[in-house]
């Protein structure tokens, strides 16, 4: 069924960001299942009479009814609030892993392009990581996962010059992998356990099996530079 323009539409989402417009205007960036990242113009909502308007804020979920407008930012209906994750606000590790989720999101998803998956994956990590001691776990597992949905990520990595597998050590630079024969000055190095750990975090269907896993500080930082750096190559 054709939609027409002038319909309103509803969806559930994750507010990702909120930026100031204008004097009491806010453009709200929220991450849908049904639509994927739409933006809104919420009319006075920074309007302290506004009542919950006031409540616009990131790591919120909401239901959005709104109707769509040429170009990339929809016009606001109504949003009203389901869910203020309580639950990810009474410790700084779990907010900060949090905020790190929904940054990612906003980096790197495209508007109006439809995800349901990787919503619904989002959904399961907020959920879980309250749930575990060390939430750098499931944000770098996150990473990876997300690299993937993308299409940007495979298992196994494969040298960017002669295509081999890797599966016992890689180098990385600039978002590209390679192997040992072919990798460039300055490359930085995953050593085999290293590639076993990222392989794990990528592969791990499961809360369980994530909880299975160790992840060293250094190689958090290696996996999640490497990360940073393929998505900024795209």
């Amino acid at each position: 069924m054709t939609i027409m323009l002038s319909e309103f539409q509803t969806a559930e989402g994750i507010i990702l960001k909120v930026i100031p417009f204008r004097d009491y205007d806010q453009i709200v960036a929220i991450f849908t299942k049904e639509a994927g990242l739409i933006k809104v113009l919420c009319k006075k909502s920074r309007n302290k009479k506004g009542g919950a308007k006031s409540h616009y804020t990131p790591l919120t979920k909401v239901e959005l009814v709104y109707k769509e407008q040429k170009g990339e930012i929809f016009n606001c209906h109504e949003i009203s609030i389901l869910d203020f994750y309580r639950h990810l606000r009474t410790e700084l590790n779990h907010l900060n892993a949090a905020c790190d989720i929904i940054q990612l999101l906003y980096q790197t998803q495209l508007v109006g392009k439809p995800a349901p998956r990787l919503f619904t994956l989002t959904e399961i990590y907020l959920k879980k990581i309250p749930q575990t001691q060390f939430p750098d776990i499931l944000t770098t597992s996150f990473r990876l996962k997300l690299l993937k949905h993308e299409g940007i990520l495979a298992h196994p990595l494969v040298c960017s010059v002669c295509l081999q597998p890797l599966h016992q050590e890689a180098f990385f630079f600039r978002g590209e992998v390679f192997c040992r024969l072919h990798y460039p000055m300055g490359a930085s190095y995953l050593h085999e356990n290293e590639i076993d750990v990222l392989y794990q975090l990528l592969n791990c269907k499961n809360y369980q099996e994530l909880t299975e896993i160790t992840l060293f500080s250094q190689t958090k930082n290696k996996i999640e530079r490497y990360c940073k750096e393929t998505m900024q190559k795209e």
